[in-house]
């Protein structure tokens, strides 16, 4: 079962994932408030490794997102 669009332009999301997909781009969202903004700061004084991972995290979340969205 599949939830169907309101309105043009938005797009339907399986009923399955779509608790997943809230979750996923609720971690998203808020990994990238802690690394943007007032957070930036803070990023910028961790260790080039943990910037990397803390990165590397976002992709793989914006992954997730992506799939679930096809």
């Amino acid at each position: 079962m599949e939830a169907k669009p309101k309105k043009k332009g938005q797009f339907s999301v399986p009923v399955d994932n779509y608790d997943l997909l809230t979750a996923k781009a609720s971690q998203l969202r808020a990994l990238l408030i802690l690394i943007s903004g007032p957070g930036y700061e803070n990023f910028t004084e961790l260790s080039p490794e943990d910037q990397d991972r803390i990165l590397w995290l976002a992709t793989e979340l914006s992954n997730e997102v992506h799939t679930l969205l096809k």
